[in-house]
């Protein structure tokens, strides 16, 4: 597979544009968490809080890897939706 890189705002843009957020919570997609580590003291999240990776997959293809804080509450951190600045997307 031909792998091309593009800057963060073009990922962004891709990642909204294709729903992958909501297309995974409407169980289109499958999610998979593929790491869970604690933030960084430069993060600035509060305590209790847990740094994640998930892989968004369709069928056997993944099609986008993603960030998120998950607040001690069990909500995502800061905008509320996984963090594309940290996302790539497959494919």
């Amino acid at each position: 597979m031909e792998q091309r890189y593009i800057d963060e705002w073009q990922l962004r843009r891709l990642f909204n544009e294709g729903e992958f957020y909501e297309r995974m919570l409407g169980g289109e997609l499958s999610a998979m968490k593929v790491d869970e580590n604690r933030p960084s003291k430069a993060a600035n999240q509060p305590a209790g809080t847990r740094s994640e990776e998930w892989l968004y997959d369709e069928g056997a293809t993944v099609v986008a890897r993603v960030h998120q804080y998950v607040l001690p509450d069990g909500t995502i951190g800061a905008s509320g939706r996984p963090d594309r600045r940290l996302s790539s997307l497959m494919g």
